[in-house]
């Protein structure tokens, strides 16, 4: 398995939050419902680092090219800069950068690995 992925295993908060729910400890065994509760976290914290450093967008590490382009598009943001701004991010609000169900690929299908920008995901959050 992949060290991130060990990592994302042995994190406090994730942890911490997830010894109130399950007494499970095989992440294989776990349900759709406790990797939404691990994403749930993922995203929050994500959200957290890039309203404190929006350059995770600026240069695409987190969301791609085509994404940025047509959120500027859409919504008449006049420069990538302002889309940190225009997501709201917040903890009550994050932007769903993973989902449960990718996660719970992640973990139960051994072939399945993430690609570039959900891994920047998982790092970011590590």
């Amino acid at each position: 398995m992949h060290n991130i992925f060990r990592c994302i295993e042995e994190d406090e908060k994730i942890n911490s939050i997830l010894q109130y729910r399950t007494r499970i400890k095989d992440w294989r065994s776990f349900t759709r419902t406790h990797f939404n509760i691990i994403a749930k976290e993922i995203n929050r914290d994500v959200s957290d680092k890039i309203a404190k450093n929006p350059i995770l967008i600026t240069e695409f590490l987190l969301m791609g090219k085509d994404k940025v382009e047509k959120l500027l598009d859409d919504y008449g943001l006049e420069s990538v800069e302002d889309i940190a701004g225009y997501l709201n991010l917040t903890r009550t609000a994050p932007v769903n950068w993973v989902s449960g169900k990718t996660l719970e690929r992640y973990w139960k299908e051994a072939d399945v690995q993430p690609k570039n920008l959900k891994m920047n995901v998982l790092l970011t959050y590590l």
